[in-house]
């Protein structure tokens, strides 16, 4: 008998035992596997994948981002303290009108779809940021940490 059929006797007589005594038996939950990978974007949309870091209550960390056009030809990257960069700062610099803005943090998503949760001492920034948003074409949305594997290196 394999390895996997000792194992699953093994659950059995956990089970039959339990049983015997009444004893409550807890499963664990498997999450289902999810396959994530870097998509490119459809027409000319630019992709800034975004990760960021920082520790503690410190509003201002660092900042890993990686640009990409709709065929994945890689445009440029950037690492750099949050204070210093910002996929906006670089979109404005490279004068793009239509961006995509992809990050692991449902905080910064909210912020700039809901205009939520921005600290006061960035607020100045982020209105700059947002207003030049509403001049062009640019969406935020979340994407799972394991997506954006190359700006997370670049924060080390």
């Amino acid at each position: 008998m394999g390895r996997v059929g000792a194992g699953s006797k093994l659950v059995q007589q956990d089970y039959k035992i339990s049983q015997l005594f009444h004893i409550p038996l807890k499963s664990k939950r498997v999450s289902p596997f999810t396959e994530i990978a870097w998509k490119p974007t459809s027409g000319g949309t630019i992709k800034f994948n975004c990760d960021e870091s920082s520790i503690g209550a410190h509003p201002c960390g660092a900042i890993g981002i990686v640009i990409r056009d709709s065929n994945s030809v890689f445009l440029g990257a950037i690492s750099s303290n949050i204070g210093y960069a910002s996929p906006i700062d670089k979109a404005m610099a490279m004068s793009l009108s239509n961006i995509c803005l992809k990050t692991d943090s449902i905080i910064v998503v909210n912020a700039f779809n809901k205009d939520v949760g921005v600290p006061w001492k960035m607020r100045i920034r982020w209105n700059n940021c947002i207003k030049f948003c509403k001049s062009i074409t640019c969406s935020c949305v979340h994407n799972l940490r394991e997506g954006n594997m190359v700006a997370d290196a670049l924060i080390g």
